[in-house]
């Protein structure tokens, strides 16, 4: 029902292999991250919003001018493996996210499962020196959602800190938010916080064979 775009899996670059990646002799990866995520948006010029000859709606923004300028926490997980999660978030009725991993564990609730294998934005990331590379993507559940991916590069700071860094795709990414009305920021450097428990990486990604590098490791894993 939800075919996945031919561009998304062309644009693919950080493969999966289910090996070690050796992050963790880098970095404290038995918990979670937390990135401050700082925008703003800038307002509109006064009467100035018009149709174009192509009948496409057209806002002119006010550039000298940001307004709103807000924070908000993005929680990142990076397993040895190489499976990346961007952006997860407790459950309305679990605000500790400890305890809500406790409960993902534990849980007979395929719904509660679900949500975090499903929902959520999963991918994968190498490592190149100091610097993590990854792509999470989008996998839609509805017929009103699609697919869609990101990049993310990250700068190990310390064992206990990565400051995410701009990418090949950073610029072009940051003026097509600004057309939108939407300015960027640098995120603030991303914060460890361990936990006693991780849920595994059973992401429902796993199940495409285009997220595999080789399609032996997909069956490989399949019959363990």
């Amino acid at each position: 029902m939800f075919k996945v775009p031919s561009e998304l899996k062309q644009g693919f670059k950080y493969c999966y292999d289910g090996r070690n990646t050796g992050l963790d002799t880098l970095l404290n990866i038995k918990g979670y991250y937390t990135m401050r995520s700082i925008r703003g948006f800038y307002p509109l010029k006064p009467n100035k919003a018009y149709y174009s000859s192509n009948n496409i709606y057209n806002r002119n923004y006010d550039y000298n001018t940001i307004k709103n300028i807000d924070t908000s926490n993005i929680y990142l997980l990076l397993y040895p493996d190489g499976t990346f999660l961007f952006n997860f978030f407790p459950s309305h009725h679990q605000e500790n996210i400890n305890n809500y991993f406790k409960q993902i564990i534990e849980t007979t609730n395929k719904r509660e499962k679900n949500i975090f294998y499903k929902a959520y934005r999963w991918g994968s990331y190498i490592v190149s020196n100091d610097t993590i590379k990854a792509q999470w993507f989008n996998i839609p559940r509805s017929l009103n959602d699609h697919w869609y991916g990101g990049e993310i590069w990250f700068k190990i700071i310390s064992t206990n800190e990565i400051q995410e860094i701009d990418h090949p795709k950073s610029s072009e990414l940051k003026e097509k938010a600004k057309k939108e009305g939407i300015a960027t920021f640098k995120s603030l450097p991303a914060k460890f916080t361990p936990v006693e428990v991780l849920p595994t990486p059973d992401a429902k990604l796993k199940e495409e064979d285009w997220f595999w590098c080789k399609p032996r490791d997909l069956k490989e894993t399949k019959s363990r």
